[in-house]
């Protein structure tokens, strides 16, 4: 399914390559392919839950957003999943920090004075679901 971005025009996709992120738009006034455009950063796509098809599981806010020294970031575990990973990218898609996480808390306390300032996202994976992201701020 294309996302519409303008009259006649989709998105054909976004794909990671060697070169990097690469988005391709196409025409569906003529049903051809349009240009490819070279964007910054990775691609991130979320990976839906396996299992009971249930994709309720979603981050809570970050507090406090924006931060200029300690977060809480907060996340719910799918039912019957003691332990998973929580991931922290940078807008580029870059990997800043992984932390494993457990069902008998409900959020970390991340210190943020060692990351430099701006956005970023975190998702909790397991190996049968991945969240949708959260996005916080770092500010000073």
């Amino acid at each position: 399914q294309l996302l519409h971005v303008a009259d006649g025009f989709g998105i054909g996709g976004c794909y990671n390559t060697s070169a990097g992120l690469k988005m391709i738009v196409n025409s569906q006034v003529t049903n051809t392919l349009g240009n490819v455009y070279s964007l910054g950063g990775n691609f991130l796509a979320a990976t839906p839950e396996i299992g009971n098809g249930n994709n309720n599981y979603t981050l809570s806010n970050p507090y406090p957003d924006p931060s200029n020294s300690m977060i809480h970031l907060t996340y719910d575990l799918p039912a019957g999943t003691d332990k998973a990973e929580m991931v922290i990218t940078n807008l580029n898609g870059q990997v800043v920090k992984t932390c494993n996480v457990g069902s008998a808390f409900s959020n970390i306390l991340l210190d943020t004075k060692q990351y430099a300032p701006g956005e970023y996202l975190y998702y909790i994976h397991t190996d049968n679901y991945t969240s949708p992201a959260s996005k916080f701020v770092i500010s000073r």
